[in-house]
């Protein structure tokens, strides 16, 4: 769908503003929220709201996905600015498992350049 937070958005994915999610959590209309792990290691938030069906992500104020360095910083942004909020859940990328095979290349070719 999207490669990182810096990516022009497609007109079918469905946007709030950082001051919409704000608002709606105040006033519980949102069922879940999740943070989701991006291509680069931050985190994306994904709502579902009361009213309107499908995913809704978070838009800052110069157009781009909102997308935070940790779940740390988006707990310590929420609690700050909501007085309430619902379960998150936080969905992580499946990182690739490291071959062992790449590092024995590796430490061979740096001992053949020596």
């Amino acid at each position: 769908m999207f490669k990182n937070s810096c990516f022009e958005i497609n007109p079918k994915i469905k946007t709030i503003s950082e001051r919409e999610l704000a608002d709606y959590l105040s006033n519980k209309a949102i069922r879940k929220l999740n943070l989701v792990q991006d291509d680069e290691g931050g985190f994306q938030v994904v709502v579902s709201l009361n009213w309107k069906p499908g995913d809704w992500y978070v838009l800052t104020q110069r157009g781009k996905i909102r997308s935070w360095v940790s779940v740390d910083r988006f707990l310590q942004n929420i609690q700050k600015n909501c007085d309430l909020y619902p379960i998150i859940r936080v969905v992580l990328r499946e990182k690739k498992p490291k071959n062992p095979c790449e590092d024995n290349q590796r430490i061979a070719s740096d001992e053949i350049k020596k």
